[in-house]
């Protein structure tokens, strides 16, 4: 948890930096990409850090029967392996795309899924809507 909250911390002071603003300024891209390419990058991290929730959840329960990881047998594989899973389930579920071969299982299972299904939701209505601002041409620099 104190990582993820350096990382915000991080991410908070690099709006203030001089250079970013620069290289903006230099690439002259519509505000409505530049915002595109921030969300899309803040859905990448945030994937991340709900793939890394749901890996926890599972070792939280100490892998008992009922959770994602001992279903699927992967409680003897290799780190990465959890974590390529991990990633998987964190990608379709935020993509609304839910095959369900990794659903939940426990209850703190059932609430991560529900909030990063919530947070999919959102994500989807900004991208649409910067499609649109993009595609109408009102958002000028």
């Amino acid at each position: 948890m104190i990582r993820i909250i350096r990382i915000f911390k991080m991410i908070k002071i690099g709006k203030n930096f001089k250079i970013l603003a620069k290289i903006k300024r230099y690439i002259k891209l519509n505000a409505a990409i530049m915002r595109m390419v921030q969300g899309i990058l803040t859905a990448l991290l945030f994937t991340h850090i709900f793939a890394c929730i749901w890996y926890l959840s599972a070792k939280f329960n100490e892998f008992e029967e009922e959770t994602w990881i001992n279903r699927k047998g992967l409680v003897n594989s290799n780190p990465s392996t959890q974590y390529l899973w991990s990633l998987y389930w964190a990608t379709q579920t935020v993509t609304t795309l839910g095959y369900g071969d990794v659903a939940a299982g426990t209850d703190s299972e059932i609430l991560i899924s529900l909030f990063w299904m919530l947070f999919g939701v959102a994500f989807y209505s900004f991208i649409i809507g910067n499609f649109t601002s993009i595609i109408t041409g009102n958002d000028q620099i």
